[in-house]
């Protein structure tokens, strides 16, 4: 098994991993034939189809290929074949991702054979039933499907379940929270754009909705030059590579409006090594800002495309080493530990610690450090947005949570780590008791609570008179108050979102 990375900041859109084509029919027909699926740009043959069990988004052995049916251009599996998971049941793998990887050579009905390989994917988007909306457990995973799972990339933070264990109680969990976020990310979409967004999950070939299909056809060319650049990380690194592509550019699309460029963030995830202090070590290696065309090339900022080669991505990147560091177990008030080190352009040498127990919906005590400043907060990710607390110590006289963190990484001692963790714990993230936190700030420095829509921030100045500036932002309507005001209406509009 492959694990999911740890990092909190980032999951795919499509990852990178390459595919054998459908496994030939079993002579004999042993089972009922289930979770009928079509793999559509046009209609494509040659491709592998597997269901995602236990939620990395990569195929383990115990996930099996689909076999595909070419008279009805559509694949299926068979019950026997998922024997390899421990208590598994149709009603669990039709409630996880199914992938496509298309490979070179596959078959477009459309387009003919396809030259560059990609890879699709599709989330479910019904939580009850047995049988579901689409019946028979079917699923068409195609470009459109694949654009909603960024939405839903902090759900998968810090997962780590064997295949085996696809149908168990964590990979059920995660379920639970994924198809839920799902619903609730597509329902707000329609909304937002006037559209029916459960459209994007049809059949657009059957239906004939040749708009959507012109729209499928250019995000499949984004994706071949997207699997390009990971292949080009991977053969670097030895190892997968996962891309992610912004929200921004996901609702671009879904607008329905026009685009000739893109932008994606790469990953690259060494090999994890286990240390003898019970915590999993790796190196990620990150390319931030990759820009490229609809015919496969690849731009520098300036707009002209130059030659894929690694260093060449380096150079037209934001390009960092992340070292990270994690304890397979709880070490102490059920919280792991993450370490993170990492090369910044503007501000050097970045630490920062993690305490939580990276599950779905949890907090995360941070505690971080670089040549600029130092920050310790309490917050979680909720719908793709950072909410809760964040203290900033931009002035170098303040020593409130100064620690050694380079010894700190070094020595990793469970008694300093939960030291540290409970006076971040002691901070205040309540806006009606935030003033509590002032003592802790001197000129220059800040504290910032993020609810959505409302941001709040509260900066100790000196000049022209020493106190605390105050500042509200309705992210929104990009409205800001200030002084007094600021304060009671972001009381008021953070206790209604509440």
């Amino acid at each position: 098994m492959k694990p999911l990375l740890f990092c909190l900041i980032f999951l795919s859109l499509a990852g990178c991993g390459g595919g054998s084509p459908a496994p030939e029919i079993p002579e004999a027909a042993i089972a009922s034939k289930i979770f009928k699926t079509k793999v559509i740009d046009g209609y494509i043959s040659g491709a592998n189809i597997f269901i995602d069990n236990n939620w990395n988004l990569q195929q383990d052995s115990n996930e099996p290929s689909a076999y595909e049916d070419t008279d009805n251009q559509t694949y299926y599996f068979l019950e026997e074949d998922f024997a390899g998971i421990d208590s598994w049941s149709i009603d669990c793998s039709q409630k996880r991702p199914r992938i496509a990887q298309v490979p070179l050579g596959a078959l477009d009905s459309v387009r003919g054979d396809v030259t560059s390989a990609y890879e699709l994917y599709y989330l479910p988007y019904f939580s009850e039933g047995a049988v579901g909306e689409q019946g028979e457990y079917r699923a068409n995973i195609t470009p459109l499907t694949t654009l909603f799972l960024p939405f839903i990339t902090e759900e998968l933070d810090g997962i780590n379940i064997d295949d085996v264990d696809g149908c168990g109680p964590a990979a059920n969990a995660v379920a639970t929270n994924v198809l839920s976020k799902v619903d609730n990310v597509l329902n707000e979409l329609s909304l937002k754009f006037s559209i029916d967004v459960f459209t994007f999950y049809d059949d657009f070939i059957a239906s004939g909705d040749s708009e959507l299909q012109a729209y499928g056809e250019v995000i499949v060319d984004f994706l071949k030059i997207a699997f390009a650049i990971g292949r080009v990380i991977e053969e670097e690194y030895q190892s997968n590579s996962r891309v992610e592509l912004d929200k921004l550019s996901v609702e671009t699309i879904l607008a329905r409006e026009s685009f000739d460029t893109m932008t994606y963030n790469f990953f690259s995830q060494g090999e994890y090594i286990d240390l003898e202090d019970d915590y999993i070590e790796f190196t990620l290696y990150g390319f931030y800002g990759v820009s490229v065309n609809s015919v496969g090339e690849p731009l520098n900022s300036e707009g002209d495309t130059y030659v894929l080669t690694l260093e060449n991505l380096k150079l037209n990147s934001n390009f960092l080493v992340r070292e990270i560091m994690i304890s397979k177990n709880a070490l102490f008030a059920d919280n792991r530990v993450l370490f993170e080190k990492k090369q910044t352009t503007d501000a050097g040498i970045e630490r920062l610690i993690h305490f939580s127990q990276f599950s779905p919906g949890d907090l995360l005590y941070e505690v971080l450090e670089n040549e600029a400043l130092r920050r310790v907060g309490i917050v979680e990710v909720v719908d793709g947005r950072l909410h809760g607390l964040q203290v900033y110590f931009n002035n170098p006289a303040n020593n409130y949570f100064n620690y050694d963190l380079e010894t700190i990484f070094t020595t990793r001692d469970a008694i300093e780590l939960e030291a540290i963790w409970n006076e971040v714990a002691l901070l205040q993230t309540d806006i009606a008791t935030i003033d509590q936190n002032r003592y802790l700030l001197l000129p220059s420095d800040n504290q910032v609570l993020q609810k959505h829509p409302w941001s709040y921030v509260e900066r100790y100045v000196d000049i022209p008179s020493p106190g605390v500036e105050k500042r509200c932002l309705n992210t929104e309507t990009e409205i800001e108050y200030m002084g007094e005001e600021a304060y009671a209406v972001c009381l008021e509009g953070v206790q209604a979102v509440e």
